[in-house]
């Protein structure tokens, strides 16, 4: 539910006050943030993510993931754009 995807962010944020470079972190608040139609931050933590380890094989597909959901219309600007 969405209120333990809040509680789990707030444990990422909590992994980044003790280790500002902990991609895990980033990459754990890019799901969330998507599994919130939050897509803009998404992307955001991913870029983030990228800028400590460009190499690592889980961004891209988490970055595709969030470009097809705005894509799709599941972002909730879509309407907005409509």
């Amino acid at each position: 539910d969405k209120q333990t995807l809040k509680q789990a962010s707030h444990y990422f944020l909590k992994a980044l006050e003790l280790h500002h470079r902990q991609l895990e972190a980033y990459l754990g608040l890019a799901f969330l943030s998507a599994l919130l139609n939050q897509y803009d931050k998404a992307k955001q933590l991913l870029e983030q993510a990228k800028a400590i380890n460009p190499d690592d094989k889980r961004i891209a597909p988490l970055e595709h993931e969030v470009a097809r959901l705005i894509e799709i219309g599941v972002d909730p600007r879509a309407e907005a754009r409509a």
